[in-house]
């Protein structure tokens, strides 16, 4: 068990990408995607990694990383160490504070929503069902302008219903 455990701590450390590099910083670091394609956000491209079981996706928004999300492959969730460290490379030099909503955010009773928040405003962050999402706020503002845009041009935003 303690021999799993450090495994999983030297695959963290080596998940370095951060919010901010370019895509050529990436593949220095990772080497070859296994799958890319494009985002809902107009120019967005998206890459996928797989490192040391650890999937890790990647939204490029003019060039430079905007969006990280990472979770295991084999579908446990990551530990408030793992979190943690994962936070800190992408705090884009400030302080991840986490988010109290008042409420207990469940998805589908499958796991405890947890938000996080840089003080600097810079970027989000979600961890649920052993996802952990990252967010820079030109990401955000552009997911939800794609998201009215799209509302805008007759799309039924409740799918058929």
């Amino acid at each position: 068990m303690l021999s799993l455990l450090f495994v999983l701590l030297v695959s963290i450390n080596h998940l370095q990408a951060r919010l901010g590099e370019t895509e050529d910083h990436i593949y220095k670091r990772y080497g070859k995607t296994f799958k890319a394609g494009f985002s809902e956000i107009e120019q967005a491209k998206v890459n996928e990694y797989e490192v040391n079981g650890i999937s890790v996706t990647v939204t490029f928004i003019n060039g430079k990383s905007a969006r990280e999300s990472y979770s295991k492959d084999d579908n446990t969730t990551f530990d408030n160490t793992q979190l943690k460290k994962l936070l800190a490379i992408n705090s884009l030099g400030s302080n991840w504070f986490f988010v109290i909503t008042g409420v207990q955010e469940t998805n589908n009773d499958k796991g405890i929503v947890r938000r996080w928040k840089l003080e600097n405003e810079a970027a989000t962050a979600r961890c649920v069902d052993g996802i952990l999402d990252i967010r820079t706020a030109e990401y955000n503002r552009l997911s939800s302008d794609s998201k009215k845009t799209h509302v805008e041009k007759g799309a039924n935003p409740l799918g058929g219903f």
